[in-house]
């Protein structure tokens, strides 16, 4: 999966990636441009090859799904050789070229005029399409772009029309009056790379209510079907096409306020006119939502946890690499290396967060939460490694301990051993030494209590130790 670095549509990228793990399919994200270059290889039999970022090993790609390469300034040389890599495989592009240039603003606007569809289609079924199409010119010397450039110069008809650029991804449309200014700030042979088409007028007699980034919005909405479908062909070298799947696959609804002209969920268009959803709480109030036992405590502290997370979610996310994770000086991330996902990490030792938080990564079954690399140690040393080592290093000194020990008593046991000539054993006891000392219990007659003398070199006083022995 081609991916763009940090960028926001990871959002609905993940959902996607995951659900391919979960039914045992592989999927790799890596960047557009230098680092497909680094990681592929087509073989002499056009099969794409790629190195596994975990266990090195080259891996042929049936799939390749692009979330990149839509841009024109991807396009640098590297982004060139890395799509012209990928398009000269056998793997299934989704799209490929030919597909991507096909569902541009430009391709779009040359079906619409007359004749054009009927190329591919018999009458009655261009007829039945050609009923949902909306005008559409192009801005270029043709009398059809003559006739563009009139309706998009004069703010009197261009309201009724959006001036569209061949890029996709939303945020790049030009609407109504602001069309004639707009085409104005640019060179004359840059305005036949837009088309313009008059827009959709919807019904106005809907409404709801939207959440959006600036609160909640009542209000006048309008809405948009979108159709999923899967068309999947084979080409032969004489421009034969054998269409293996043309089928339905799903939808989307988007809705929007009347006046928003953009329409996007994931990057999210607010509108002007909603009420602010955030009000300010009283003294008293907050005062009294203060926790008092450990159980409000303890659900407070979880809260909290889940706010930070929420806060650190959209900027770990959207990073692609272990190093741009990590090298990330102004966030708390951590890297899951199976499924490749830059995660919040906000814990104090964040290379032990897997003993707390067994979901940290996105792996369903658990088991990378243990590959999970932090900042710190890098990109090189997950959590198992970190604990192999702790474990062997303290299972090192414990059992240093543990020969010493063993050492030093089988020394004490034969010590005593060769006293035993001399009748007498020793005991552990407290004597004038302290604690450890061996106090000697004496054979019959011996009536010293220790044998030596003082540091004054007299003898020490002699008595029984407990009674005489008869």
């Amino acid at each position: 999966m081609p991916v763009q670095p940090n960028n926001v549509n990871i959002c609905d990228e993940r959902p996607i990636e995951v659900i391919l793990w979960n039914h045992n399919i592989p999927t790799y994200r890596i960047e557009f441009g230098q680092a497909i270059l680094d990681s592929t290889a087509v073989s002499s039999s056009k099969e794409l090859l790629f190195r596994s970022p975990h266990s090195g090993e080259m891996l042929e790609i049936s799939v390749i799904y692009y979330r990149a390469g839509y841009d024109e300034d991807e396009y640098t040389p590297a982004g060139i050789a890395a799509r012209l890599q990928l398009e000269r495989s056998t793997a299934i592009k989704c799209p490929s070229l030919l597909t991507h240039v096909a569902g541009s603003k430009k391709v779009q606007q040359e079906l619409a005029m007359p004749g054009v569809l009927e190329r591919f289609l018999p009458s009655e079924e261009a007829a039945r399409i050609r009923e949902t199409f909306m005008a559409m010119y192009p801005l270029d010397e043709s009398d059809a772009g003559k006739r563009g450039r009139k309706i998009a110069l004069d703010a009197t008809t261009a309201g009724k029309y959006v001036l569209k650029p061949s890029l996709e991804g939303g945020g790049h449309n030009v609407y109504g009056s602001a069309i004639p200014e707009y085409l104005q700030s640019l060179p004359r042979e840059e305005w036949q790379t837009y088309i313009l088409m008059e827009k959709i007028e919807p019904s106005i007699d809907v409404y709801n209510s939207l959440i959006t980034f600036r609160g909640l919005y009542s209000g006048p909405v309008v809405s948009e079907l979108g159709v999923f479908g899967v068309c999947l062909w084979e080409e032969h070298g004489n421009r034969e096409v054998k269409l293996r799947e043309n089928s339905y696959a799903g939808f989307s609804f988007k809705t929007k306020a009347i006046g928003v002209d953009e329409m996007s969920v994931v990057k999210g268009i607010p509108e002007r006119n909603a009420t602010e959803a955030r009000f300010p709480i009283p003294l008293a109030i907050e005062k009294s939502m203060q926790p008092h036992s450990l159980h409000e405590r303890n659900e407070t502290l979880l809260q909290t946890s889940k706010s930070i997370y929420e806060d650190l979610l959209p900027h770990c996310w959207r990073l692609n690499t272990c190093d741009s994770c990590l090298d990330n000086k102004h966030y708390a991330c951590g890297w899951c290396p199976f499924s490749s996902a830059c995660i919040p990490n906000p814990a104090t030792l964040p290379l032990l967060s897997p003993l707390t938080n067994p979901r940290i990564c996105p792996d369903t079954h658990q088991r990378e939460r243990w590959e999970l690399r932090a900042k710190g140690l890098g990109c090189n040393v997950s959590t198992r490694n970190f604990l192999s080592v702790v474990v062997a290093v303290v299972g090192t000194i414990l059992l240093v301990g543990v020969l010493s020990g063993v050492g030093w008593v089988v020394r004490w046991v034969g010590r005593m051993w060769k006293g035993r000539d001399k009748g007498y054993w020793g005991k552990w006891g407290r004597g004038w030494g302290g604690w450890g000392r061996v106090v000697w219990w004496g054979r019959p007659g011996l009536k010293r209590e220790a044998e030596g003398r003082g540091r004054d070199g007299r003898g020490l006083e002699e008595r029984p130790l407990l009674r005489d022995w008869v």
